[in-house]
């Protein structure tokens, strides 16, 4: 069950940034059918990439296990729907729980006003079995290549989803061979 993902074997890690403002984090499900990776490339410190690094995968597990809560009727696993709604739920509650504590950390603390200027980008990808989700928020993107032929509907499909703003969610799904 995903309420038990453990990365002990796969911890964070603090990279890159003048002021150690970006973290990774890889994680597997305990039963090595989900894989967990994201990169929060904080800016203005690394608040927002600390509190962000914590809450999506914490929310996002939180999500599948009450999936999989659901499922105990049903013999086939995650519908590939279900695992996405799970990865933008994630990603609005640790936006929304973010602002809140900024607010509230900016009430209590007149003095601490930077917080209102940090934030944090971030790229996330999650593999179940033959199924790949990247999520990218900001100005980080991931770019999928294969070698062999795609159609130009698929080409044409991940083009568009690629290209569009940096203010906006964009979750591109796939299968792999």
């Amino acid at each position: 069950s995903h309420d038990q993902w453990s990365n002990n074997s796969c911890p964070q890690l603090t990279a890159g940034g003048a002021a150690g403002e970006d973290r990774v984090q890889v994680v597997c499900s305990p039963d090595e059918s989900l894989l967990f990776c994201a990169i929060f490339d904080g800016f203005n410190g690394r608040d927002a990439a600390d509190f962000l690094s914590v809450t999506l995968f914490t929310k996002f597990s939180q999500n599948l296990a009450k999936i999989e809560s659901r499922l105990c009727s049903r013999s086939k696993g995650l519908d590939p729907e279900e695992v996405e709604g799970a990865l933008r739920d994630a990603l609005q509650y640790s936006e929304e729980a973010f602002v809140g504590m900024v607010e509230r950390h900016i009430e209590e603390e007149p003095s601490r006003q930077d917080l209102a200027m940090v934030g944090s980008c971030v790229l996330a990808v999650v593999v179940q079995g033959r199924h790949l989700y990247a999520m990218s928020l900001g100005d980080s993107r991931a770019v999928l290549a294969t070698t062999t032929t795609q159609k130009k509907k698929q080409k044409k499909k991940q083009k568009d989803s690629s290209s569009s703003s940096s203010s906006s969610l964009v979750l591109l799904k796939g299968e792999m061979e």
